[in-house]
């Protein structure tokens, strides 16, 4: 699918074969493109996708900077850098091409080639080159909207707002380690790349994009981001800070306790700031079970190791329970609006049977005329489009 950037929206650049962002180390002229940890913080970090004749312009909103490939040169290896306004050249005009799954190729339109991380090296402080097509996942990128700009003041949607929340998670905690490992299992509670979850963010995607406040309620969402934000800028400070980390930690996970009931009670309106929630403090658990002698300085006794599994095992089930009871809310709440097949007759003129939508106001209608033109199956047309519809809202919505 085309890149559609939401106007004004700021985005990360994060990069797939990695997971981690594209940004800069300082706003000088010349300075190299890198590729870093994701720091919400960090204005360097964010960009803004300004439209022209057929590509966009990469800006970086907080300096007045651009991004261009150094000197127009059209050769591999390359450094894609950071420049000044320069309207008729093209070397700061750029293209997104989609790669699938939210994931694009960034091509330079002087050259025809493509961002990539220099010999796909998954370290920060990689460099950012321009490179011709290569079938490889550090020439992949996938734009995620900045998360202090509300959801419900743009067409920020759903599923964007949570992929942030996710990638934000995991850059910040470190929850999948490079080499994979036994986390991954319970970030798959919540997102895998083909789960009923996903499917869900596609079924809403449109109907939250247009309708946000319908559903979603503003004025808890804000406060429910800002508390989410404020919890993972203090996980970053903890992780950077000295000595060992262990009380720290435990202090964050008391007050995401004394807050879990205002994500929990709302499921289904706040479902993508729970489910962050919820791996934020399934992961901090989970540390507190295997990661507890780093954390402390110390091995755990008997009667601690045991308490600290069973407090993991809870928040599994605990989030688990409410992920699934706030789809199936959703799927309720959606197909409460399709409505049943209904049936009219207009004397002298015939019968007529509709199917509306009352959610976005689509409806479909089928006649037959007194005189016999028409559709003659008029009531199984509609009645087949009114199943298909919620056969359809079924599937992509079901839970397991």
């Amino acid at each position: 699918m085309a890149f559609k950037p939401l106007g004004k929206q700021h985005y990360y650049l994060i990069a797939k074969h990695s997971g981690k962002a594209l940004g800069f180390s300082s706003d000088t002229l010349g300075n190299g493109l890198r590729q870093m940890a994701l720091d919400p913080n960090n204005n360097l970090q964010k960009f803004r996708f300004d439209p022209g004749n057929n590509f966009h312009w990469l800006v970086m909103p907080h300096y007045g900077r651009y991004v261009a490939v150094h000197d127009s040169s059209q050769a591999d290896g390359v450094p894609v850098i950071l420049w000044q306004w320069a309207p008729t050249q093209e070397n700061i005009r750029f293209r997104l091409e989609p790669a699938g799954g939210g994931y694009y190729r960034i091509k330079a339109v002087h050259s025809e080639k493509f961002f990539d991380v220099y010999l796909a090296k998954t370290t920060d402080d990689a460099g950012v080159v321009q490179h011709s097509l290569m079938a490889s996942e550090n020439q992949l990128f996938k734009p995620v909207p900045v998360i202090d700009q509300a959801v419900g003041a743009n067409a920020t949607s759903y599923a964007e707002v949570n992929e942030l929340i996710r990638t934000g998670a995991l850059g910040l905690i470190g929850l999948i380690p490079d080499g994979g490992g036994a986390l991954k299992f319970l970030v798959g509670l919540f997102w895998t790349e083909h789960n009923k979850l996903a499917d869900l963010w596609d079924q809403m995607k449109s109907y939250v994009d247009v309708r946000v406040r319908e559903l979603l309620k503003e004025a808890q969402l804000k406060q429910l981001r800002e508390m989410l934000a404020g919890q993972l800028k203090v996980l970053n400070e903890i992780k950077n800070s000295p000595g060992l980390k262990g009380t720290k930690l435990e202090d964050v996970i008391l007050k995401i306790v004394e807050k879990e009931p205002h994500f929990l009670e709302q499921s289904k309106e706040v479902l993508p700031y729970m489910v962050g929630l919820g791996t934020i403090m399934i992961t901090l658990r989970h540390m507190m079970v295997a990661n507890y002698k780093d954390l402390f300085g110390k091995d755990p006794d008997q009667e601690t190791l045991d308490s600290n599994k069973a407090k993991l095992r809870s928040s599994i089930k605990e989030y688990s329970d409410a992920v699934n009871k706030s789809k199936v809310e959703l799927l309720e709440w959606r197909m409460s609006h399709i409505k049943d097949r209904n049936d009219d007759q207009q004397a002298g003129v015939g019968w007529t049977s509709t199917v509306r939508d009352t959610y976005d106001g689509w409806s479909m209608e089928w006649h037959i005329y007194e005189n016999g033109n028409g559709d003659e199956d008029y009531k199984v047309r509609a009645q087949t489009l009114c199943n298909s519809a919620e056969t359809r809202l079924g599937l992509n919505m079901n839970v397991n």
